[in-house]
């Protein structure tokens, strides 16, 4: 299931995963040609613009065994509910010359992060020299890939 919220969110569930995904500029769904010239396979959202952010919470679905899409739409709605009422984005300095971001997270989490510069979480600096860009059960990306590989359960859904 995927819902594009009028605020700009995307909200998905995977089956095993929910997953909301918010980029700082507009951006559109890929066409099925535009798929084609790319060869890739799925669906394909694109945002376009030198100085962008993506935001990301992902959570194991609470539901167990043989279900029902109309439990996942219900699961679905929740959990939008929450992130649509506690996430705070501040993306006002995305065209200073260091673009910089602040959001809080569902949990009360604040991440802020500096374009070649700090990357904190609720203060405290942290060192991501040797870790992957993005790396989970359900997401991946190295460091200067470019590439954004986001996957359910047995199927690639979006790169």
């Amino acid at each position: 299931l995927i819902r594009n919220d009028p605020s700009g969110w995307i909200f998905c569930h995977g089956g095993s995963a929910l997953v909301a995904v918010r980029t700082l500029r507009p951006g559109q769904w890929l066409t099925r040609d535009d798929l084609l010239e790319h060869t890739l396979v799925g669906r394909c959202y694109r945002s376009n613009g030198h100085r962008n952010a993506v935001v990301m919470e992902v959570e194991p679905s609470r539901l167990d065994g043989d279900v029902r899409e109309q439990q996942m739409e219900a699961e679905l709605t929740a959990f939008a509910g929450e992130i649509l009422a506690s996430w705070r984005i501040d993306g006002s300095a995305m065209e200073a010359e260091r673009p910089s971001l602040v959001c809080v997270d569902r949990r009360g989490t604040r991440l802020e992060l500096e374009y070649d510069g700090a990357r904190r979480i609720d203060g405290e600096e942290m060192d991501f020299e040797s870790w992957p860009l993005l790396s989970n059960p359900w997401v991946h990306a190295e460091v200067g890939d470019g590439e954004l590989h986001w996957r359910m359960p047995e199927r690639q859904v979006m790169e």
